[in-house]
C-alpha cells in the first residue's frame, strides 16, 4: 500500500499491477490514475471491476479466471502422471476475494477442476498460507484445510513433530503422507531462489511473461483465430487439446449477388446457378457456405441447401482460401431441376456459429 501511495504522489501516468493484492492496494491509493492489472483471478470478487465487459472506474486489465483451462490442465496432469491419486493446491491467504470457505477465486476454480477429475484419492487438499515469516509475524501464519488453524503444540507434541521446514520450503501442515511431503520438499528446494542466483530470477521473469502471454492468447483465442495469420496455428493447437475454435468472422462484410440460373441444353435436368461473392470488410474473410433457397411464385421457401466452397469455387481456387479485402469471386453451382413449382431462388452467406449449427447473414438482419 505504501508503494502504491508513493507512485500516486509522484504523479505517474499509469500504474501496472500483477495479481490481486497489488491491484487492491493501487485501487485504494487512487481513484483517478489509470490502473492496468494482470493475472487477477476474479476482478469482480475482489471489487476492482463491476463487470468483465465494463470494469468501470479507473481500472482495466486481464483476468486468468478460465475454468475450462483449469479442467484441461487437470486432464493433462492425469495424462502425465498415470498413477495420480491426490492433488494438493497451494494458495496465498493475502489474496482478496475469499468466500465463506476461505478460498480465493483461483483456488476455488482449481479445486473444482480437481474434483471433476475424479481422482482415486478423493477431493483435493487445499492449503492457504499468509506471507512467509520474514515479511509477517510467525503468529499470523496459518493453514486452512477445512479445519481450525493449527495452534502452538504442547511440549510433548512438539518433540514428536518433525523439524520445522526451512524458510521457502513447503509447510509440513498439509497432512500429506511422508513420501508426498518429501517429494514436495525436494521440489521446493530445487526451485528455491536466492540473491546469489540472478539468472534464476531472470528465467522466472521470462516464464511469467510467457504465462501472461499464454493467458492473453487463450482469452482472446476466438478473436485471434479470425485473422488469417493466426487461424491455422491456433486451430491446430486447440484441436490437439480437444477444444473447437469458432473464429468471430463478420458475416456482414459478405456481398452476395445473384447472376441468374440456366438449364442444361442437353436436357440432363441440371440447373446451373451463378453468383458472385465480395468481401467488403477491412480484413480477409474465409470463403463462406452458400445457402441456396428455392422459392415458389408467392415467395414461399420450398427447399434449401448449404453449399460448401469446394462445390462452387473454380478448381484452381483452394476451398481454404481467404477473400482479401475488396476481393470478388464468382460461384457456380449445379442442382437437379426442382420442377415447375420453383420459380425463384435466393443466396445467402453463412458460417459456423459458436453454439453449433450455422449462422447466415440474413439471420443477423432479422435480429
Amino acid at each position: 500500500p505504501g508503494f502504491a501511495t508513493e507512485l500516486v504522489a509522484r504523479g505517474v501516468d499509469v500504474i501496472v499491477t500483477y495479481g490481486g493484492p497489488p491491484t487492491n492496494a493501487a485501487r485504494k491509493a487512487t481513484m483517478t490514475t489509470p490502473i492496468v492489472f494482470a493475472l487477477v483471478a476474479d476482478p469482480i470478487a475482489i471489487g476492482v471491476a463491476l463487470t468483465l465487459d465494463r470494469p468501470g472506474g479507473n481500472l482495466t486489465g486481464v483476468t486468468n479466471h478460465d475454468p475450462e483451462l483449469a479442467i484441461r490442465q487437470m486432464a493433462l496432469l492425469k495424462e502425465a502422471v498415470p498413477g495420480l491419486e491426490r492433488i494438493a493446491i497451494f494458495g496465498d491467504a493475502d489474496i482478496p476475494g475469499a468466500d465463506a470457505t476461505g478460498l480465493a477465486p483461483l483456488e476455488r476454480m482449481y479445486a473444482a477442476a480437481a474434483r471433476a477429475a475424479a481422482l482415486p484419492g478423493g477431493s483435493p487438499r487445499v492449503a492457504v498460507r499468509h506471507a512467509p515469516p520474514h515479511t509477517r509475524p510467525q503468529a499470523e501464519a496459518s493453514t486452512r484445510l477445512g479445519s481450525p488453524a493449527a495452534s502452538e503444540p504442547e511440549p510433548a507434541a512438539r518433540e514428536a513433530q518433525p523439524p520445522q521446514a526451512p524458510d521457502g520450503a513447503l509447510p509440513a501442515a498439509l497432512d500429506l503422507d511422508t513420501g508426498a511431503r518429501t517429494t514436495l520438499h525436494r521440489m521446493a528446494a530445487r526451485f528455491r531462489f536466492s540473491r546469489e542466483q540472478p539468472q534464476v530470477w531472470g528465467a522466472g521473469v521470462v516464464l511469467g511473461l510467457l504465462l501472461l502471454t499464454a493467458q492473453i492468447v487463450n482469452h482472446y483465442r476466438d478473436e485471434l483465430a479470425a485473422t488469417p495469420r493466426f487461424n491455422r496455428p491456433l486451430t491446430a493447437f486447440y484441436t490437439s487439446l480437444g477444444v473447437q475454435l469458432v473464429p468471430r468472422w463478420d458475416l456482414r462484410t459478405y456481398e452476395v449477388r445473384q447472376l441468374g440460373a440456366s438449364a442444361d441444353p442437353a436436357g440432363s435436368g441440371i440447373i446451373t446457378v451463378r453468383a458472385s461473392i465480395k468481401n467488403s470488410g477491412r480484413q480477409p474473410q474465409p470463403l463462406p457456405l452458400l445457402r441456396v433457397t428455392l422459392q415458389d411464385r408467392f415467395g414461399n421457401h420450398i427447399a434449401a441447401r448449404d453449399v460448401a466452397p469446394r462445390f462452387y469455387v473454380p478448381p484452381t481456387v483452394p476451398e481454404s482460401s481467404y477473400l482479401a479485402s475488396g476481393q470478388r469471386i464468382d460461384a457456380e453451382m449445379g442442382f437437379l431441376d426442382p420442377g415447375a413449382n420453383a420459380v425463384g431462388f435466393e443466396i445467402d452467406a453463412c458460417l459456423p456459429a459458436s453454439g453449433g449449427g450455422i449462422t447466415c447473414a440474413n439471420d443477423l438482419a432479422t435480429h
